[in-house]
């Protein structure tokens, strides 16, 4: 019987356990500071910001817009909204 890693599951659209799997385990963690680190950068720095959405997201064949919101409680409330082309 071929045994697939929880990876290859997951890539093959399979049901998988993230939970005890020390690659994805890993592979979650360098995601989540990836992301804190996105969500640091002010939205002048598109050029960092790209960076890490293209090593979170990979190659993509087509461009493709990702919407960044953000709310302000005090002492007014408002939104902001900042695009990313990629």
């Amino acid at each position: 019987m071929d045994m697939k890693s929880e990876k290859e599951k997951a890539k093959a659209g399979l049901l998988y356990d993230a939970n005890y799997d020390d690659e994805l385990l890993r592979e979650r963690a360098l995601c989540a500071e990836k992301t804190h680190e996105l969500n640091m950068l002010g939205p002048s720095r598109t050029k960092e910001r790209e960076a890490i959405l293209r090593s979170l997201l990979g190659k993509h064949k087509n461009t493709f817009t990702i919407i960044f919101a953000r709310y302000h409680t005090f002492p007014i409330t408002t939104a902001c909204v900042t695009v990313a082309r990629l």
